[in-house]
């Protein structure tokens, strides 16, 4: 699964996440228990999330599409004076 996102992260920030992935590198190469715990607890979240994108994903789109349809339409600024 890819996700993106419109809004940069710091520097603070990605160095947090580079600390995070370096974390689980080791818990997973050391066959840690919390890793094996993390691991089973992402795999039930990823599986929660496609059910609720099965069940809800048709309507979301189209909220989705309605959303872009209007929020892309130009304003148009009065001259008043």
């Amino acid at each position: 699964m890819v996700q993106m996102t419109m809004t940069k992260r710091t520097k603070e920030a990605k160095k947090n996440a580079g600390v995070a992935v370096m974390a689980m590198k080791l818990a997973k190469d050391k066959d840690d228990m919390q890793w094996k715990k993390a691991n089973k607890f992402k795999k039930l979240f990823v599986a929660a999330k496609k059910a609720v994108l099965l069940k809800y994903g048709v309507r979301a789109k189209q909220e989705w599409m309605k959303k872009q349809n209007t929020s892309t339409a130009p304003e148009k600024k009065s001259d008043k004076k």
